[in-house]
Formats: C-alpha cells, sequence, structure tokens
C-alpha cells in the first residue's frame, strides 16, 4: 500500500486488483519474481543463458508443486490453489474421478496434458502458474469475496481460464500469466548474451 499520489501510480491495478502490465513491460514485471525469489540463489542466471529451474522458483515462491493428472480429456494443463479446498482429480489407475485435499499454495501440472498437446510444457505451466499466484493473489481474494466457492484458477490448454467467467478480468489474467511465463524462462538480459 502506497500513500496516495496525483501522479501517474508506479504499479497500477484495475478495480478488480488485476495490474495493469503493458507488452513492453514483460521483462520487467518477469524480472521483479526472479529478482525476489530466484536471483539470490543463483545470480549467474542474471547474466549467463542457463535455463531456470521453475520447481526451485515455486519452492522459493512458497509454493509446492504435484505432477497429477487433471482431466480425464487432458484439456488442463496446471492449477494453482489460493485456498485449501478438496478438488476431483483424474485417476488414471482407476479411470475415474477423485476427491481429493489440496493444501493452498499448490500447483497441479498434468505434464501429460502439455505433452499430448504441445502447446506447451511442464516449465511453462508451472511459471504461469508462478504469475498466477504472484501478481493475481489479490484478484483471486478479492474475486472470493463473492464467490466462497472459489479455490484455485484453473488453466486449460486452449489458453483460457477454465473456473473464470468469461470477463475481461480472467482474460486478462491468463493474457498476462501467458505473456510473462517466457520471459520467466529466458530472462531476457541473459538471453540476449
Amino acid at each position: 500500500i502506497e500513500e496516495f499520489n496525483k501522479s501517474k501510480p508506479k504499479k497500477p491495478l484495475s478495480g478488480d486488483f488485476v495490474p495493469y502490465i503493458k507488452k513492453s513491460e514483460y521483462d520487467q514485471y518477469a524480472n521483479e519474481i526472479l529478482e525476489k525469489y530466484y536471483f539470490n540463489h543463483h545470480p549467474e542466471a542474471r547474466v549467463k543463458p542457463i535455463p531456470v529451474n521453475v520447481d526451485e522458483l515455486a519452492i522459493n515462491m512458497g509454493l509446492s508443486v504435484c505432477d497429477t493428472s487433471i482431466s480425464k480429456n487432458r484439456s488442463i494443463f496446471g492449477q494453482v490453489y489460493f485456498a485449501d479446498a478438496e478438488a476431483k482429480i483424474y485417476n488414471t489407475d482407476t479411470l475415474a474421478y477423485e476427491k481429493r485435499q489440496i493444501k493452498k499454495d499448490t500447483i497441479l501440472v498434468d505434464s501429460e496434458a502439455a505433452y499430448l498437446r504441445s502447446y506447451g510444457s511442464r516449465n511453462m505451466t508451472i511459471a504461469h502458474e508462478c504469475v498466477h499466484s504472484y501478481y493475481h493473489r489479490h484478484a483471486f481474494l478479492f474475486a472470493q469475496m463473492f464467490n466462497e466457492n472459489l479455490h484455485f484458477i484453473q488453466c486449460q490448454v486452449n489458453g483460457v481460464m477454465k473456473n473464470g467467467e468469461s470477463n475481461t478480468t480472467a482474460d486478462w489474467m491468463e493474457i498476462q500469466a501467458n505473456g510473462l511465463a517466457p520471459y520467466i524462462l529466458m530472462p531476457k538480459e541473459s538471453f540476449e548474451a
């Protein structure tokens, strides 16, 4: 929270607490996450073109990553949970949905969905969900005030949010997560080197 200033705010938010991020600022916003949670542990990643370990990034952000099947038709790449919840997860052994308790700050990743659809990858999905966790947590908590059954953001293979209604807030959150994830995986400064 900052003191109100009539000049242009540094990082403005929408009325739904979603940040306004221009495409030209994607690198800057991705670096904010990396500076806070990754470069402290791997300063060489700031300048050397080495892969960013997204599992470690997620752990440093206080998130746990769980590889599991999510849906029968493999239409869901990942989900990030902002609250403890009972979830219906598809079990590939029994070929049926089963209820599982998922803890707050958990990312579910269906690696098979990423492999079968070849639209994304496990690393891209984790980076995408890390963006939701970092930049969209307040928007999610605000939305939860109006819908107490909301516990997670679920991202489909077609690039939209499944449990979000078709509105500009959910659309912008997906656009931002899709846009920032590659900048997390390939930081501009080290990539250009």
